[in-house]
């Protein structure tokens, strides 16, 4: 989670480590005016059913944006085993804005992000969003 709070630089803002993280479980936050962008790194012994709860957490979410517009899938690999998100970008009333979430498994290791984007006045562009995931992804590979 280090390497990726060192190297991420991107419009998600500064992410810091969460105080309750450990060798087995790591979240790091960015805050976003009301809401807080989070990436969350767990070493499990059952990745596999770990990794259908984060795309049932994300489906329910997905729902949830309806009325907010149709949060859309994408696939973005970016190495990972298995890999699962949704995006919505608004324009409600002239505010714009954008929430993406992930999920991804690369063998006994799952990643969930969560990020949020509201206070800029812009959607999260596809670069962006690949961005963060990419972050993500490297700091885990290495």
């Amino acid at each position: 989670m280090e390497r990726f709070i060192r190297d991420y630089y991107g419009m998600f803002g500064k992410f810091k480590i969460d105080e309750d993280s450990d060798e087995s479980y790591a979240t790091a936050s960015s805050p976003d005016g009301d809401s807080t962008s989070m990436v969350g790194l767990e070493i499990s012994t059952n990745a596999d059913s770990d990794f259908e709860s984060k795309c049932d957490f994300i489906k329910t979410k997905q729902k949830r944006l309806g009325p907010m517009g149709n949060a859309e899938s994408f696939i973005y690999p970016s190495g990972f085993d298995e890999h699962y998100g949704v995006i919505l970008n608004y324009d409600i009333h002239g505010k714009k804005g954008g929430f993406f979430y992930y999920t991804g498994r690369k063998g006994c290791l799952t990643v969930s992000i969560q990020a949020y984007h509201t206070q800029a006045m812009e959607a999260i562009p596809e670069s962006e969003r690949n961005a963060l995931i990419d972050a993500v992804f490297s700091a885990i590979k290495r």
